[in-house]
């Protein structure tokens, strides 16, 4: 029995760490926007006019990915998680799809989108590393034994069709 609760532990911490990857990373991509989006203004407002709306457009952007940043500043707070803690019955359905970067044959990186549907048919997806989506799904497994986890096109069908349907026994 410990041995799972180790393993939900695993899960959950690496989960946690992924959602941290993703906020850093619009963290840097909102700086990044902010950078572009001022440059542009600052050398084309009242020069020309379409690089200054690019440059604001930008700075929409830089202002949404950063209000996303602090609004999930403690991952603890984000839906996965909340879901995780408070409803995890709403979780039916959990897999996985990894995707890798190949450009010209060489391997750059692999990840795998993580994806966990809900009864009233949303869905929450978090990139994790591609080597650890496997031991998450088995950790997650024990915390949501009702759910079922693994993708295939007759489980998708039955989602569409009836979420409840995806629910396993207990």
């Amino acid at each position: 029995m410990s041995s799972q609760k180790e393993e939900t532990e695993i899960a959950l911490h690496f989960l946690q760490e992924a959602a941290k990857r993703e906020q850093r990373t619009k963290l840097w991509s909102a700086a990044g926007l902010l950078a572009f989006s001022i440059v542009l203004i600052a050398l084309f407002f009242g020069k020309n006019n379409l690089l200054a709306v690019v440059g604001l457009i930008a700075l929409l952007f830089a202002i949404q990915f950063a209000y996303q940043y602090f609004k999930y500043l403690e991952v603890q707070q984000m839906p996965l998680f909340l879901l995780l803690k408070r409803k995890p019955q709403d979780i039916v359905w959990v897999y996985s799809i990894v995707t890798e970067r190949m450009p010209f044959g060489f391997k750059i990186n692999h990840n795998a989108l993580m994806y966990f549907k809900l009864i009233d048919k949303d869905d929450i997806c978090l990139t994790v590393p591609a080597e650890r989506a496997e031991l998450i799904s088995s950790g997650l497994n024990h915390l949501l034994p009702h759910a079922t986890f693994g993708y295939s096109e007759d489980k998708e069908q039955l989602y569409m069709a009836s979420p409840e349907m995806l629910l396993r026994e207990t």
